[in-house]
């Protein structure tokens, strides 16, 4: 019976991956087609940068978490918002700076990550909310 139940769960598994696949193929495709729709366009960049950063890996991912519980979904969201914001301030602070040399801006977004992702883990920002 075990062994039974097992296949089983393997087979439902392997599903599960197959649709996962599938849904973030299509959404990879779209982005591709977009990029490639808009290549030689002077809008290329801005077209790339919002259809990979809003709502295309947001969706995917919760999408993904929503086969686990609502109370997944909500985690994430809260989580990706935080780090949304985060990520809008340096943003915000790197077209501030865009005068400076590309390597500055490269380096301090680097030392920027850094500080976040130590702040987000020492902290346990993870469990506080």
């Amino acid at each position: 019976m075990y062994n039974i139940l097992y296949h089983v769960y393997i087979l439902y598994m392997a599903n599960n991956v197959a649709l996962d696949a599938l849904i973030g193929g299509l959404i990879c495709g779209g982005f591709s087609y977009m990029t490639g729709r808009y290549y030689d366009s002077i809008n290329y960049v801005k077209i790339i940068a919002f259809v990979y950063a809003a709502p295309c890996l947001y969706f995917y991912l919760l999408y993904v978490l929503s086969k686990d519980s609502k109370t997944a979904m909500n985690d994430f969201t809260v989580h990706a918002l935080i780090g949304t914001i985060l990520t809008s301030i340096l943003m915000i602070l790197t077209l501030m700076f865009r005068s400076r040399e590309r390597l500055y801006l490269i380096i301090g977004n680097l030392l920027a990550l850094i500080v976040v992702l130590i702040w987000y883990f020492y902290f346990k920002i993870y469990e506080l909310i």
